[in-house]
């Protein structure tokens, strides 16, 4: 029997919204981990080790978190990294960053998520289908490395392309409208949006 957990009904929230679910919720995830990081987790010892490790964070997380501001707990985790890197400049640190380990596995989580409602779920897989809603490139080829259930592999497949036909139908309706013999005819609020959504869901971004 699926247990319905918090996540499955966000899930079936972001799919009223125009971006890709998963990484709407990972960057939700993202927003509160580093929230709770600066606040709590500067002075935590095994955190702040594992910072030490890698000489720090990596660029897309490091500024993900001086977008938060917080200058007392910047200053807490930096004094250590540049006392550091002042006695031993040249010490081999490991790749990635604390963020980034931690990020990996709150996404393969909800990956794992993702695949157990839409198999197990018709509420689930038909409002995935119903809204329209497509899952990035990036996501959906890191979904299809979690399972070997090639049923499910294909059901979700078939949803997503029906789904990315009708985000081209709206790209096909900008170009046509473009056209100087329909310039009378508006785009509708979905079609104005749809090249900014083409985007994220080939890229995988979301700003």
């Amino acid at each position: 029997m699926l247990y319905k957990t918090n996540q499955y009904y966000e899930y079936l929230e972001l799919f009223k919204k125009d971006d890709c679910p998963v990484c709407l919720i990972m960057d939700e995830w993202l927003d509160n981990f580093l929230e709770e990081f600066l606040y709590e987790c500067v002075n935590d010892r095994s955190m702040r080790r594992r910072i030490m490790e890698t000489g720090g964070f990596c660029p897309k997380h490091a500024k993900a978190m001086m977008g938060k501001g917080d200058p007392l707990g910047h200053s807490i985790i930096y004094t250590v990294l540049i006392d550091d890197y002042v006695k031993k400049p040249d010490a081999k640190k490991k790749d990635g960053c604390l963020v980034c380990d931690l990020e990996i596995d709150a996404e393969r989580r909800s990956l794992n998520a993702f695949l157990n409602f839409f198999g197990e779920s018709e509420e689930f897989s038909n409002a995935f289908r119903d809204t329209k809603t497509c899952i990035c490139r990036p996501h959906l080829k890191k979904m299809k490395k979690l399972t070997k259930n090639k049923e499910l592999i294909k059901k979700l497949s078939d949803v997503q392309n029906d789904n990315l036909l009708h985000a081209k139908a709206c790209l096909d309706e900008i170009i046509r409208k473009h056209d100087y013999h329909y310039t009378s005819e508006q785009l509708t609020d979905e079609e104005r949006l749809a090249w900014q959504r083409a985007v994220k869901l080939m890229s995988g971004v979301l700003k």
